[in-house]
């Protein structure tokens, strides 16, 4: 194998390997609670009747996913799986457009190095294995940024925006990326008038098409539901504290992984990135990088770092005018991979010469090991980082519905106590489990008539509950213990599912 072969295999490997770990998470993990919220009454008949501007105003309902779960649970079937589907073809689209705008602007080891740094992101890996919009937004959009960023189409009709709609439609946050995809193509449009350019009729409707489309189409379907969702006090979640300081930030310290953590880090790293992109513009711009040979790469980078811009104007402008909250942690993936590609398109950028190699060697080098550090150290097949406290809703689940089966139905039925978060998550498996005994699921105050339990460690341990419920499994992923009233022992009969 020659040397020049050996980045690009690296690269294919390490994509492989990621396909293999979300596929795999998305076979085993339990269901979360937002992701049983959104199944939970699943599936409607018909393909659109369902799909009602209250269905969309619900914002954890992301439509397009929950349009596509609907279809793979009538065609599958009641499966975890199935509610996840949408969301792995999402993340698996994502990770070869990864490596394929990797491919596209990178050679030698620079190429693995920006795979890894597009690709390992624990926190956005989650999104990959589980039932939300957000993976397909993702995939969508990097279909979107593709195009985009593909010198060829710079003089096409900008079809492009319709994958940014889809992701759009996929999960409301991308709006965002839509609509600075819209001004870029505004943009492009009027420099390319400036520039002496003319459309003729035929080619300004050509242009003008898939603006009108996809405005139309957006419009149509989240206009009323918008509406809806401003009246039901739906666009609370976020941060006052600033673009940088607040969402980015509070992005920086999801993908940490850690809890706990000084708020200072997260804040530090957000500005850090934003300082780095900044930098590496002024650089490109004093040596006139648009002029030398790296023209296309250098073309790539303006036009990231005018998305990553626009963006950040178009939110603050945003709070300024109507008091909207900035977009915090999961709100933001769609920023995650036009901000790594400005930054790594800036490093490619850089001047010719020893010192400039050096420098933008060891950043890069620095970046991949880091990210690569942080990924070894948050991988795992148990949990994700939002909703930690599902990881064992399977197992435990499960346990009931063994130690349940069959069951004499003229009997009194059974009630299981479970945190709030956890009620969704509980009652989509009672459903899919077919535990049609299961009379009740309430909060912890239900306990005292409860046959089983579902709470903290520390909870179980205390002599009121002690006396009358005993562990009979736990989770050390979250802290988390099944217990069963105590003279209620019951032996495991097997699988009834």
């Amino acid at each position: 194998m020659s040397a020049g072969r050996l980045p690009r295999l690296t690269a294919k490997v390490w994509i492989a390997g990621l396909v293999a770990y979300v596929v795999w998470r998305a076979l085993g993990l339990s269901m979360t609670c937002d992701e049983a919220w959104t199944a939970e009454p699943l599936p409607y008949a018909g393909l659109f009747s369902f799909i009602t501007p209250a269905f969309i105003a619900g914002l954890n309902v992301h439509l397009l996913n929950s349009w596509l779960i609907n279809l793979c649970l009538t065609v599958f079937g009641d499966h975890d799986w199935a509610v996840r589907l949408p969301a792995l073809a999402g993340g698996i689209c994502y990770l070869c457009l990864a490596y394929r705008l990797s491919a596209r602007f990178f050679a030698g080891w620079a190429l693995p190095a920006a795979v890894v740094l597009l690709s390992a992101n624990p926190y956005m890996l989650d999104f990959f294995s589980i039932g939300r919009g957000y993976a397909l937004g993702l995939g969508l959009t990097m279909l979107g940024l593709s195009r985009l960023l593909a010198a060829r189409d710079a003089d096409r009709p900008p079809w492009h925006l319709g994958f940014f709609a889809l992701a759009a439609l996929a999960n409301l946050s991308f709006l965002y990326a839509y609509l600075t995809a819209l001004a870029l193509v505004a943009v492009r449009f009027l420099w390319r008038l400036r520039q002496g350019f003319r459309p003729r009729g035929r080619e300004l409707a050509a242009a003008c098409l898939p603006v009108l489309a996809t405005l139309a189409g957006l419009a149509v379907i989240y206009g009323p539901a918008m509406r809806l969702a401003a009246k039901n006090n739906e666009y609370w979640w976020g941060s006052a504290a600033g673009f940088v300081s607040g969402g980015l930030a509070s992005f920086f310290a999801v993908t940490l992984y850690r809890t706990g953590i000084d708020p200072v880090l997260p804040r530090l790293l957000a500005w850090t990135a934003m300082g780095l992109l900044a930098g590496l513009a002024a650089v490109a711009t004093a040596s006139r990088a648009w002029a030398g040979p790296r023209r296309t790469l250098a073309a790539a980078f303006f036009t990231l770092l005018a998305f990553c811009g626009i963006v950040w104007l178009g939110v603050t402008v945003e709070h300024a005018l109507f008091g909207t909250p900035y977009l915090i942690e999961r709100g933001l993936l769609f920023y995650w991979p036009a901000l790594v590609l400005a930054i790594l398109c800036g490093l490619g950028c850089l001047p010719p010469g020893r010192a400039w190699r050096t420098v933008g060697g060891g950043v890069l080098a620095t970046l991949c090991l880091a990210t690569l550090g942080k990924f070894a150290r948050a991988a795992n097949l148990d949990a994700t980082f939002t909703w930690r406290n599902d990881a064992c809703s399977r197992p435990f689940m499960r346990r009931i519905a063994r130690e349940n089966y069959p069951r004499n139905f003229t009997r009194e039925k059974i009630g299981i106590a479970v945190s709030h978060m956890a009620i969704h998550t509980v009652d989509y498996y009672v459903r899919h489990l077919h535990m049609a005994y299961v009379d009740t699921v309430r909060g912890l105050e239900y306990l005292p008539k409860a046959a089983y339990g579902i709470m903290p460690a520390a909870l179980a341990a205390t002599p009121e509950v002690a006396d009358r419920f005993e562990v009979i499994m736990t989770c050390p992923a979250s802290g988390l213990v099944l217990t069963r009233r105590r003279g209620t022992e019951k032996e495991a009969r097997g699988k009834p599912f």
